[in-house]
């Protein structure tokens, strides 16, 4: 196995390449690379992509399409080609935002797709809202394959308008240009990895494809391919620090960590240490179990949970309340507002 790799100009450790040569600057093309479990390629600007993506198209995870109307069925992805290239036959994982959780789901084409291919026959797509609510639409093909029925029924009973036949050859031709018109099956239910690697974060891009990026690295300056027999250790993974005698975590209405503070027990490295916003008011923070174990009983276990709301006139009505789940190295924490559930910043204390 080559243990050539990748780094920024700044000499940051990207992550190493199957690669004899520099293929990205060589080529023009695309790397192999991979970091710990993660293998996958890499672009010129960094983007991460999972290994068999095809080179030259974008696979678009913001819309799902159906071939029903009422988004039920097998899910699809589009994609589109940045090049008048065939694509093959392909099946690979791809990352989708699915309310800021992103989440891998693997996709597969059947046939090979090229310029000339026929429009996917997709009735309906669905997609998440501001609020996080999966909304169903009708596809443009939809709309215009309903109106191309309405006027050969007509014709069919010779009830038809002056102007239906020059409609219908409009509408056919307009049935030939429409979007998406190359698709991927999903294949699962999807795996969230927001949290899976430590090093790896997201971009939204604005054609609705996501791809991951390796925290910390100056891709402006650009990266350089480094030949090497020896490779250079991983830079170790970073872990809060430890100060005194507990442990408090601050963590954002989103979900998101805020900050840790841990001074008592095992040091916690930043990926096992996280939070889940499950919905509006709930959360569930993941303690790792060398700190929390999860299948026994944690003597003297205290907890101690407050929101941070700001305005001096909602505390009355804001409410928070904290378990340990049973069985589980996890806290529940709900936070409400006027007996609602509401979302909001809180802080969690856990001693024992």
């Amino acid at each position: 196995m080559s243990s050539n790799y990748y780094q920024d100009t700044n000499g940051n450790f990207i992550g190493y390449t199957h690669d004899p040569e520099d293929y990205i600057h060589e080529y023009n093309s695309i790397a192999s690379l991979f970091r710990g479990e993660w293998n996958g390629l890499m672009d010129v600007n960094g983007n991460l992509k999972y290994s068999n993506h095809p080179e030259y198209a974008s696979i678009l995870t913001k819309n799902t399409y159906y071939k029903n109307t009422d988004c039920s069925g097998t899910g699809y992805f589009s994609f589109i080609t940045t090049d008048s290239v065939a694509i093959e036959p392909f099946n690979t994982q791809v990352i989708k935002n699915s309310h800021n959780k992103y989440i891998k789901y693997t996709v597969q084409t059947l046939a090979t797709y090229s310029s000339d291919s026929q429009p996917a026959d997709m009735q309906s797509y669905s997609i998440l809202n501001a609020n996080g609510e999966l909304i169903c639409t009708k596809t443009p093909r939809a709309t215009i394959k309903q109106q191309i029925a309405e006027i050969e029924h007509r014709i069919n009973n010779h009830a038809e308008y002056e102007s239906d036949a020059d409609e219908l050859e409009f509408l056919q031709s307009q049935l030939h240009h429409t979007e998406p018109r190359a698709v991927a099956a999903v294949l699962d239910t999807g795996t969230d990895i927001t949290n899976k690697y430590n090093w790896m974060g997201f971009r939204n891009h604005l054609n609705g494809s996501v791809s991951g990026f390796v925290k910390g690295i100056d891709y402006a300056a650009g990266i350089k391919f480094v030949e090497n027999i020896s490779p250079p250790t991983p830079p170790e993974e970073l872990r809060y620090v430890r100060t005194s005698h507990d442990i408090n975590i601050r963590v954002q209405s989103n979900g998101s960590i805020g900050s840790v503070s841990i001074t008592q027990g095992p040091d916690i490295k930043i990926s096992q240490l996280f939070a889940v916003k499950k919905s509006l008011g709930i959360y569930e923070v993941n303690i790792p179990e060398p700190f929390l174990p999860k299948n026994k009983a944690v003597k003297h276990l205290q907890l101690q949970c407050s929101m941070n709301v700001g305005a001096s006139s909602v505390i009355p009505n804001a409410n928070i309340g904290c378990y340990k789940i049973s069985n589980q190295n996890k806290i529940r924490v709900t936070t409400t507002l006027n007996e609602k559930y509401y979302s909001s910043d809180f802080s969690l204390s856990i001693k024992y």
